[in-house]
């Protein structure tokens, strides 16, 4: 008995594990867009709390005289059933439950023979006598079919035994013993009880056979045993006093031996594997997983697409990213050659010429410097700017055919592929006004781009100009002016107005040098390089989720398996 025990417990761990398993494989699966309904998850979140501490129950079925009880406590090795510890935990006038030890729970199921209807209270509506049995009886892991040794089966019992064995398929984990087979043969002569065993045995399969339309397998796969549980009525007393005689007489071992097998075998849960690889199992393997295959071999293909934007946009970026390297240098090299072009100027002008100097290099409010930057800048900027602005355009355009594709796959729950990778409207607005303008800047205000506002070089030298009509009539109408005087202040503005534009020179080779060049003259570079940073990153996690679909998919192939090979 202890064995059977312990296969139970062992089965008992096998099955718990295979369910979470299987719970987990389900929950995995939901990455890949496995859908599984409410009900099901439930239905399996219930099974494992039910197994969870799940006693060993047996499931007593026969007539009141046939002495159930007295062999459920042989078979637990009480031989004396007040031994039994028992706790009712349940009764009605269709099934009885007791708990024993903790360890077990008996079902037992007194005048089976027969339909008898109760009111459940609970529920508050009325079932019928079987419907109660099957409540309790199908839960059973062990089926104890006690039958009279004299006549075992008898034509009131075979509407029963149809719906016992074909309706419930309780066959697999049932027991047939025979009971009080002290009655039918010497059960000190091992012998006679083998021949009077063998005759009974026969007659049972034959029996069963023909009414449950048994196959040649399922005939010989019978459990059938033969007990005495109180051998010649010696009354318990003289058994537990004599427990090696008891143990020979009363056969109760081919009892335990029955049941152990049975429980190594199926333990009681074959119902629970078998609904579960069916309803779950299948459904899964057979009707979702090609589905989600297809879904991830369409999704791959999908992903190369995107793969190979992410090539092209890539190279182009590089290119791209040279040409600003080149445009930076060109700029340098421009910016220094013009400032120093016009210091060189401002140093060689006079009282007399540096009018004509502020027209021809400054003009009205700078506007010949403003001029002459934004050319500078516009030379080396505008075919980048078309090239990027071109490139954004068709990004957002090889995006738009992939998400039609993948679309539908986002929807089925694959949320890894949600991520918005295109460009949004503004930068592509942005990038198509670019266009039209000729890569011109969109936007971009180049005076506040650089740090000083109003530019000094320009409001100093404007102020100079401004100032010279005054300065020649003061020296036409009094010879008293002191030209010395004068020419010193000049002197000064014009070193005022070096250093200002020396300062303008420095200010832009800054501007150019920082990181936020890039942002401020090529804005679509950095949200395009992003983007295709989000496409390479999408990749690596497509890739890593493909090898964990293989393995999902591999664990489901394992489940199945060890699920057949349990159930």
């Amino acid at each position: 008995m202890s064995e059977t025990l312990k296969n139970h417990q062992d089965n008992q761990a096998k099955v718990i594990n295979l369910l979470s398993r299987l719970e987990g494989f389900i929950i995995q699966g939901q990455e890949f867009g496995l859908d599984v309904s409410t009900d099901i998850k439930a239905k399996l979140k219930n099974s494992l709390n039910t197994l969870q501490g799940d006693k060993l129950k047996i499931a007593l079925i026969g007539g009141f005289s046939e002495g159930k009880t007295s062999i459920a406590a042989a078979w637990l090795g009480k031989i004396d059933p007040a031994t039994m510890n028992i706790s009712a935990s349940e009764s009605s006038n269709a099934v009885k439950i007791y708990d024993i030890d903790e360890e077990y729970q008996l079902i037992d199921t007194p005048g089976l023979y027969g339909y008898k209807e109760q009111v459940n209270t609970d529920a508050q509506e009325i079932e019928k006598y079987k419907d109660i049995t099957k409540k309790y009886v199908s839960e059973a892991h062990i089926i104890l079919y006690v039958m009279n040794s004299k006549n075992p089966i008898k034509e009131s019992h075979v509407e029963d035994l149809k719906w016992l064995f074909k309706d419930l398929n309780l066959l697999p984990r049932t027991v047939f013993v025979l009971s009080r087979f002290d009655e039918v043969a010497d059960v000190e002569d091992e012998l006679d009880y083998q021949d009077k065993f063998k005759i009974k045995e026969q007659n049972v399969k034959e029996r069963l056979s023909l009414i449950l339309s048994l196959s040649t397998q399922d005939t010989n796969n019978l459990h059938i045993v033969a007990v005495s549980a109180n051998p010649f009525d010696e009354g318990v007393d003289y058994w537990m006093e004599n427990r090696d005689e008891f143990e020979k007489l009363s056969h109760i071992k081919l009892l335990q031996n029955s049941t152990s097998e049975i429980v190594k075998k199926n333990g009681g849960y074959t119902g629970l594997i078998e609904e579960t690889r069916k309803s779950i199992i299948s459904d899964i393997l057979i009707k979702k997983l090609p589905e989600i295959e297809e879904q991830q071999s369409l999704l791959s293909k999908e992903m190369e697409k995107l793969n190979q934007v992410y090539e092209i946009e890539t190279g182009a970026l590089n290119v791209i990213s040279k040409k600003i390297a080149n445009a930076k240098t060109n700029l340098r090299s421009s910016f220094n050659g013009y400032f120093q072009d016009l210091v060189m100027q401002v140093q060689g002008t006079s009282l007399e010429t540096i009018g004509e100097f502020v027209v021809r290099e400054v003009g009205d409010k700078g506007s010949i410097i403003s001029s002459k930057i934004n050319e500078y800048f516009q030379n080396e900027t505008n075919q980048i700017n078309i090239a990027l602005n071109t490139q954004a355009v068709n990004f957002n355009a090889e995006i738009d055919n992939i998400d039609t594709a993948v679309g539908s796959l986002t929807k089925k729950g694959l949320n890894h592929l949600a991520k918005n990778i295109k460009l949004d409207n503004t930068t592509i607005l942005a990038a198509r006004d670019g266009l039209v303008a000729g890569g011109q800047f969109i936007g971009l205000n180049l005076k506040e781009a650089l740090k000083f506002q109003p530019w000094g070089a320009v409001n100093l030298a404007s102020n100079i100009n401004t100032a010279l009509p005054l300065i020649g009539i003061a020296v036409e109408a009094w010879d008293t002016w002191n030209q010395a005087k004068k020419q010193e202040e000049f002197q000064l503005a014009r070193k005022s107005l070096v250093a200002n534009l020396q300062n303008q020179q420095r200010e832009i080779l800054e501007l150019i040098d920082k990181d936020e060049f890039i942002l401020k003259f090529f804005p679509i570079y950095k949200e395009l390089k992003d983007k295709v940073e989000e496409i390479k990153s999408m990749h690596m996690d497509h890739e890593s989720k493909t090898k964990s679909f293989v393995s999902w998919r591999k664990e489901g192939g394992i489940i199945e398996g060890e699920f057949r090979s349990i159930s």
